[in-house]
C-alpha cells in the first residue's frame, strides 16, 4: 500500500511539471508571435523592453515599460527629426545644412514636442512573465504609422499650407493695392509661423515666380518694403490758430503708397496718432484714413500762449497687431508747424467832455486795415488816457500780441461870440503801439489839434473828432508797420 501511494504520488508531480513546462510553452510561444508579428509589422512602430523579475513583479512591470517606451522614443525621435526637417526645408539642399546653435536648439524643442505627443497615444501589450527565460518579463508598446502621419507630418504640412494661404491671400491683396489689409495678412502669418515653428527657418514657395524662399525672411521683407514705400502728406495748407486757440481750418493728411514704378497709390484704412512735438493743445484719437487715402486730424484747441506748435503725425503701430514685433521698421511720419496769426488787442476811446465813447466807424476802419494785413483782432476796453500794469495783465489774458491804443480827447470847449448856444471845442489823439505780454511801448504819435463848432460842448467836441478822424486813421495805418 505504501509503495502504491508513491508511485500515485510521484506520477502526479511528473504531470504537474509536464502541464507547467506546456503552459511555459504556450505563454512563451504566445509572447514571441506577438513579438515576431510586431517586428514584421511595417505599419506600426514599436518598442520592447525586458528586465529580471526578481523579488518584485509590480516593479519589473515598471521597468519594463519604461525600457519599452525608451527604445519607441528613440525610433519616433528619428522619424520625428527627418519629418520635422523634411517639411521645414521643403526637400531642398537646406536638409543637410549646419544651423546655428539656436536653430538647432529650437529643431530638437520641436521634434520634443511632436515626439512627446505621439507617446501619448502608445499602445501596451500584456506583460510577457518569463519571457525570453524564466525569471525575466518583457513588455512591448506600439502605435499604427498612420495615428503618427496625422500626428506629425500631416499636422506640420496643415499648419504649413495655412501660413502659405496666408501668405497668397495677402500677397493677392496688395497686388490689389489693399495695402492695410496685406499687412495684417502676413502679420498674422508671421504670428502663426512663430507658434507653429518658433525660429525654425521654415521654407516654401512663394511669390510671384513661386520660388523656394525662407519664409520668415519674405514675410519680414514685405513688410518693410510696404513702410519703407509709405508716405503721410500735409495736403491742408497753410494753417494759423487766433488767440483763443482756434484753428483757422483742419489738418488733413494724405496717406499714400510708392510703388516699384513709383506711382503714387492711396492707402486706405491706416491708423494714425498725432502728437505735439512743440507747445500743446488737445487733438482727438481714431485717427483712420478714408478712401482716398485723406483723413483730417481732429485739433480742437492750441494752446494760444505759445506763439507756434508742431504737430507729429504718424502710423498709430499700436493700432496694428503684432507690428510691435518690428522694432526696426522705419515708421514714416511728418511734422506740421502751425502758426499763431498774429493778435492785436485793438481799443478806441473818445473821451467827449468826460463821456467816454468808442466811435465805431473809426474803430471799423483801424480793424479793416489791421485785418488785410493778416492780423487777427480781440476788441479790448480802456478809458484812460495811460495804459497802466492792471490794463497790460488784464490784456494778456487774452494772449494777444500787441496792443493798438487810440485815445482822443477834446477839451477846452466854451461858447463864444456872447451865445448861449454857441460852442468851440479843441480835440486831440495820440495812437500807441505796446509789445506784449510785457507790456514795452513800441510807439507813439500825437495828432495836432483840430477844432470843433456846435451848439453844446459835445456837439463841438464831435465836430472837432470829425475833422480828426482821417488824421488818425493815416496815423493808425502808418504805425501798423511797427506790429512785426
Amino acid at each position: 500500500m505504501i509503495i502504491f501511494n508513491f508511485l500515485s504520488s510521484t506520477k502526479a508531480q511528473k504531470n504537474n511539471l509536464n502541464n507547467q513546462k506546456i503552459q511555459h510553452t504556450v505563454k512563451y510561444l504566445k509572447a514571441k508571435r506577438y513579438l515576431d508579428a510586431l517586428r514584421t509589422n511595417k505599419d506600426i512602430y514599436y518598442g520592447v523592453g525586458t528586465t529580471s523579475i526578481e523579488n518584485d513583479i509590480g516593479k519589473a512591470i515598471i521597468t519594463a515599460k519604461k525600457l519599452a517606451k525608451a527604445e519607441i522614443a528613440s525610433k519616433i525621435k528619428s522619424v520625428v527629426h527627418s519629418t520635422v526637417q523634411l517639411v521645414v526645408t521643403s526637400n531642398s539642399q537646406e536638409h543637410g545644412k549646419t544651423y546655428s546653435e539656436e536653430i538647432k536648439k529650437n529643431f530638437s524643442q520641436k521634434i520634443e514636442t511632436y515626439t512627446d505627443i505621439v507617446l501619448s497615444d502608445i499602445n501596451e501589450s500584456e506583460p510577457f512573465i518569463d519571457y525570453p527565460d524564466s525569471g525575466y518579463i518583457t513588455t512591448a508598446v506600439y502605435i499604427n504609422k498612420s495615428i503618427y502621419n496625422e500626428m506629425v507630418k500631416k499636422d506640420m504640412e496643415a499648419k504649413k499650407t495655412m501660413i502659405k494661404t496666408m501668405i497668397n491671400i495677402g500677397d493677392k491683396k496688395f497686388a490689389e493695392n489693399n495695402y492695410l489689409s496685406a499687412v495684417n495678412d502676413w502679420l498674422d502669418a508671421k504670428k502663426k509661423l512663430s507658434v507653429f515653428f518658433n525660429k525654425l527657418p521654415l521654407q516654401d514657395n512663394l511669390g510671384e515666380n513661386n520660388n523656394l524662399q525662407d519664409v520668415s525672411a519674405y514675410l519680414t521683407g514685405k513688410i518693410t518694403y510696404f513702410f519703407s514705400g509709405l508716405y503721410l502728406n500735409d495736403i491742408s495748407g497753410k494753417i494759423h490758430y487766433d488767440s483763443r486757440g482756434r484753428l483757422s481750418k483742419p489738418v488733413m493728411i494724405n496717406a499714400k503708397y510708392q510703388d516699384e514704378i513709383q506711382k503714387m497709390h492711396p492707402v486706405t484704412k491706416l491708423p494714425l496718432k498725432a502728437d505735439f512735438i512743440a507747445g500743446q493743445g488737445n487733438i482727438l484719437g481714431g485717427i483712420t484714413t478714408s478712401t482716398y487715402g485723406q483723413t483730417k486730424i481732429n485739433v480742437t484747441y492750441i494752446d494760444p500762449a505759445d506763439k507756434n506748435s508742431n504737430i507729429r503725425i504718424t502710423v498709430d503701430t499700436s493700432r496694428i497687431k503684432g507690428l510691435s514685433d518690428f522694432p526696426n521698421l522705419l515708421i514714416p511720419h511728418i511734422d506740421i508747424l502751425i502758426n499763431k496769426t498774429r493778435t492785436v488787442a485793438l481799443s478806441v476811446c473818445f473821451n467827449n467832455n468826460g463821456n467816454n465813447l468808442s466811435p465805431e466807424d473809426l474803430k471799423n476802419n483801424i480793424q479793416s486795415n489791421l485785418l488785410n494785413q493778416g492780423l487777427a483782432i480781440e476788441p479790448v476796453s480802456i478809458s484812460t488816457d495811460v495804459v497802466n500794469s492792471d490794463d497790460i495783465q488784464r490784456i494778456n489774458q487774452i494772449h494777444a500780441d500787441y496792443l493798438f491804443y487810440v485815445y482822443i480827447k477834446t477839451h477846452d470847449c466854451s461858447t463864444f461870440g456872447g451865445y448861449k448856444n454857441m460852442y468851440v471845442g479843441q480835440c486831440t489823439g495820440t495812437v500807441f503801439v505796446y509789445k506784449l505780454p510785457q507790456g514795452n511801448l513800441v510807439a507813439s504819435q500825437q495828432l495836432k489839434n483840430s477844432e470843433g463848432y456846435g451848439s453844446s460842448a459835445s456837439g463841438a467836441g464831435w465836430d472837432a473828432y470829425s475833422k480828426l478822424s482821417d488824421s488818425i486813421l493815416n496815423t493808425c495805418q502808418k504805425m501798423s508797420g511797427e506790429i512785426k
